[in-house]
């Protein structure tokens, strides 16, 4: 049995209306919400955290001189998180520089991998030499946290 010629048919979408210049997108907005809400969140929670200070080495029983730990190891903590995203971020820029990677926001579009990005040249670099100490720094922060407890409430 053969079948007769096919007929194949094209089907073309209306197009969006490009956007003027320095108009963000609704995908681009969104973004940049929940960025500005991320910053604005782990400030309160900062603010929080200093604000209670008091009460909380009280409820340690510690001085106010060892309490300071609590937020150091706090904010060794948030440096070690935010270290890694803004190596990545830094090699996708330079990725896209370099033409390695598509200009796109990946974590919208799926245009590319976030992880591809730090796969060439100078940003392979970059982002090696970035997550080498942070993985220093998170044993770090472990550590002084253990002393602390330690300190704190020997066994």
């Amino acid at each position: 049995m053969s079948a007769g010629p096919q007929i194949v048919r094209s089907v073309t979408l209306p197009k969006e209306p490009p956007l003027p210049a320095n108009t963000l997108s609704a995908n681009d907005r969104r973004a940049l919400l929940a960025i500005l809400l991320s910053v604005a969140l782990g400030s309160l929670d900062t603010s929080i955290a200093n604000t209670a200070l008091p009460t909380i080495a009280g409820d340690l029983q510690v001085t106010p001189a060892a309490s300071i730990w609590i937020i150091n190891a706090y904010q060794m903590a948030i440096v070690a998180t935010l270290l890694p995203f803004a190596a990545t971020h830094i090699a996708l820029l330079w990725s896209i520089e370099a033409g390695h990677v598509p200009s796109c926001l990946p974590y919208l579009s799926g245009c590319t991998s976030i992880s591809r990005a730090a796969r060439h040249g100078v940003a392979n670099d970059l982002f090696q030499v970035v997550m080498l100490p942070v993985a220093l720094l998170h044993a770090a922060n472990w550590i002084v946290a253990r002393r602390w407890l330690a300190a704190v409430h020997p066994a």
